[in-house]
């Protein structure tokens, strides 16, 4: 988004590290229906004009990272 809405989202919501919506809808659905869940996301930006790197490359780092994180996890279940 921009400067000041980053800003006006940090000064709302004390000691804010992250702004994320869907994962939150997606685990009180979860909830409700007593459904287990785990949400995997990545942060591609700080909110603002400030993006430390294009999409295309955030996606493929972003991709092979939660592919490892997810094949460690299904890995060590012992369900």
């Amino acid at each position: 988004h921009t400067t000041a809405q980053k800003q006006r989202i940090t000064s709302t919501f004390e000691d804010t590290i992250a702004c994320e919506m869907e994962g939150a809808a997606i685990g009180h659905v979860c909830y409700v229906n007593g459904t287990p869940c785990a949400i995997l996301r990545a942060i591609s930006d700080g909110g603002d004009e400030q993006a430390a790197m294009d999409y295309p490359t955030f996606l493929a780092k972003a991709a092979d990272t939660a592919t490892r994180v997810m094949l460690r996890f299904v890995e060590s279940y012992e369900g």
